[in-house]
């Protein structure tokens, strides 16, 4: 989700899965309480580039 280049790719690596988390948790939150519409005032991801894998997870989360 998020361009990480000052980690190591340890720390990158957890620190993407914890913000996943986060986020597939919203989406969670949103469907069990009927919610509308989700704004998202902010950048889902800090590159030009969004990977596959990346577009993949938001996609799938929002989707369910």
């Amino acid at each position: 989700m998020i361009g990480f280049s000052g980690f190591s790719k340890e720390n990158a690596d957890t620190k993407r899965a914890e913000l996943r988390e986060c986020f597939a948790d919203a989406m969670k939150i949103a469907k069990e309480n009927s919610v509308d519409l989700v704004l998202i005032a902010g950048d889902v991801f800090d590159t030009p580039y969004c990977t596959a894998n990346t577009k993949k997870f938001v996609f799938d989360a929002i989707e369910k």
